[in-house]
């Protein structure tokens, strides 16, 4: 029983270490992106939070699987910038949504018009700007959900090796030390 015990807690710590790997790919993404695209000022024109609903797929009771909808919200402006040679104007996004709307509005708030935002661009998409890039509220707070849930399920596996041992011997009828 013991081993089955180890093994799940390995299984856990593993999980873990997913998830915060998932967290060091993620920002080393953003980072990447930030080193290699080509970043403009831009002035802004017009800035509001757009939402957009997102489905996932969960098994509910009867095991069936079932979509679940959820409303993000992504902040959005519609800026003109040079690049090439050319004046463009399009719409720059958040390239992260969040499904709280205080967040986005927040990020929002900060792009009045006629205030100037860096864009990123992509050379091969130069009408479609991403804003947002940088070390801000976007790039870390889903990493530092992704660390702190990576803690949780450590805590888990320190829990599930602490406490299965017990409930193992009081439901096998064997009495617990010093009893």
């Amino acid at each position: 029983m013991e081993s089955s015990i180890r093994l799940a807690v390995g299984f856990i710590q593993f999980l873990a270490g997913l998830v915060w790997l998932g967290a060091v790919v993620f920002v080393g993404y953003r980072a990447y992106q930030m080193c290699t695209l080509p970043s403009v000022e831009a002035e802004v024109l017009q800035a509001e939070t757009q939402s957009y609903m997102s489905t996932s797929y969960r098994r509910n009771a009867a095991n069936w699987m079932e979509p679940t909808r959820s409303r993000m919200y992504v902040p959005a402006a519609l800026v003109r910038y040079a690049y090439n040679g050319q004046t463009l104007t399009a719409e720059a996004k958040h390239d992260v949504g969040f499904s709280s709307k205080w967040v986005q509005d927040r990020l929002t708030r900060e792009w009045k018009p006629g205030s100037r935002i860096r864009i990123y661009i992509d050379p091969a998409q130069p009408d479609e700007p991403l804003a947002g890039l940088g070390m801000n509220l976007n790039t870390f707070l889903p990493a530092a959900f992704l660390v702190s849930f990576g803690f949780f399920l450590v805590g888990c596996g320190y829990a599930l090796a602490r406490v299965a041992p017990i409930l193992i011997r009081l439901t096998s009828g064997v009495s617990a030390p010093g009893q």
